[in-house]
């Protein structure tokens, strides 16, 4: 009876996006007429640029962009370009350019990661380098300054999954990784794997130490494919270290319940789509990390809820574990990127006024209508990172003005991870 009337309660307090509710009658014409003329021009750009052509686009754009003392990139251009540099982003620049170089071999490449890399450890220094970065700074006057200090484990997931990359398609770089990642290691072991921060404060929804209770199933993917990079990374003592609190993972059951990441119920859906797509990013850094094959399982389980969505990046992680055959994968890959435009400034999309649609299940309390069948990136809401949203949303970005503009780091992490993939 409790569980009902929760769900029942949940269901009242759920409702449905629909452009209506943000504009008048007369204002939401015209905004569906912008947004279908910007619609035509976008498809034009998208078809007109070859693929390789958008990567130069993309990666120009951001390397003009950058502060000089700092490889870092904002989550948006706008009125203040690259004044608020972000850590995380900045995690899937520096694994894309790491599978760009595994593809060139090119010098100019390898030097543009190492400099991508040494920004780490510059945000780092910045907050002491004892392994718990800032996640938002700004370069200034020769210096990195702190914005943002709360720094949750996911930007780590996202770090691990870059660091990964480059500690296998980079090998110049192999020993500054695991020197760096040693001292990220030791910050997670000094409070048993419970973010803390400089000031020894813990963390929010950053605990992640080895429980029997532990009720989210993806901090516990979080922590036991954490320790499988660091057993593949780390010898010696360290690593006898880590092999104890694998034993103790296991024990408590880990494999099995990482295995089950999402869940759908009475239209509801938990988690959400960025929280799904961070656990694929655990995934990878699990399964590459040690080919364990309860990673596969936990893969096809969450790729259940997402395999009609046709997300390009969680395709080629599949790839990458072995889930899926290339031929498979390199269609649907090519279909989001043939279709990825080079102006990605946020404003109003209305797709679900004229196109067949229907309702999608509820995530964080809101539906919104889904296309039936594949969405080109062009008509899409734009977002930072496309592939950790619902890849067939029709509607979003209510009453933007065009004032942000994204730099294109999704396009190169796919678009390379690709290209070294069928190499």
């Amino acid at each position: 009876m409790p569980y009902l009337i929760l769900l029942l309660f949940l269901l009242v307090g759920c409702q449905v996006m629909d452009p209506a509710d943000h504009y008048e009658a007369d204002q939401l014409s015209v905004e569906q007429e912008k947004f279908v003329d910007r619609r035509e021009v976008l498809k034009k750009e998208a078809e007109e640029n070859s693929l390789e052509d958008k990567a130069d686009f993309f990666e120009t754009k951001i390397k003009k962009n950058m502060p000089m003392g700092l490889a870092m990139i904002p989550k948006y251009y706008g009125e203040k370009v690259g004044d608020e540099l972000r850590v995380d982003l900045n995690c899937h620049l520096l694994a894309a350019m790491a599978f760009k170089y595994d593809v060139t071999k090119d010098e100019k490449d390898l030097a543009f990661v190492k400099k991508l890399f040494h920004s780490f450890i510059q945000v780092d220094e910045a907050n002491g380098m004892d392994g718990y970065l800032p996640v938002k700074v700004r370069y200034d006057e020769e210096k990195t300054l702190i914005l943002n200090n709360e720094c949750h484990e996911n930007v780590y997931v996202q770090l691990f999954f870059a660091y990964q990359i480059v500690y296998d398609k980079v090998p110049q770089l192999r020993e500054d990784v695991r020197d760096h990642l040693k001292i990220i290691f030791k910050h997670f072991m000094k409070n048993n794997f419970t973010l803390h921060d400089q000031n020894d404060v813990e963390v929010p929804y950053s605990d992640l130490k080895p429980n029997s209770w532990q009720v989210y199933n993806n901090r516990r993917l979080s922590l036991i494919s954490m320790i499988d990079l660091g057993r593949r990374c780390f010898g010696g003592d360290f690593r006898a270290e880590l092999e104890l609190i694998y034993l103790q993972l296991e024990q408590l059951s880990y494999p099995y319940f990482v295995q089950k990441q999402a869940y759908r119920s009475f239209g509801l859906e938990f988690p959400t789509h960025s929280s799904s797509w961070l656990n694929y990013l655990k995934i990878y850094n699990g399964y590459t990390a040690s080919g364990s094959t309860f990673y596969i399982k936990s893969f096809e389980n969450l790729e259940k809820f997402y395999r009609n969505q046709n997300n390009p990046f969680s395709k080629l992680i599949g790839l990458e574990i072995g889930a899926y055959e290339f031929d498979e994968v390199d269609a649907i890959v090519k279909q989001n990127l043939e279709s990825f435009p080079l102006d990605l400034r946020q404003y109003p999309t209305l797709g679900s006024l004229d196109t067949v649609s229907v309702k999608g299940t509820y995530v964080k309390m809101e539906a919104r209508q889904e296309a039936n069948e594949f969405v080109p990136v062009y008509a899409r809401p734009y977002k930072s990172i496309e592939w950790k949203h619902n890849q067939l949303r029709l509607d979003g970005n209510f009453n933007a003005t065009g004032n942000k503009c994204f730099t294109g780091v999704d396009y190169l992490t796919v678009y390379w991870m690709w290209r070294s993939l069928k190499k």
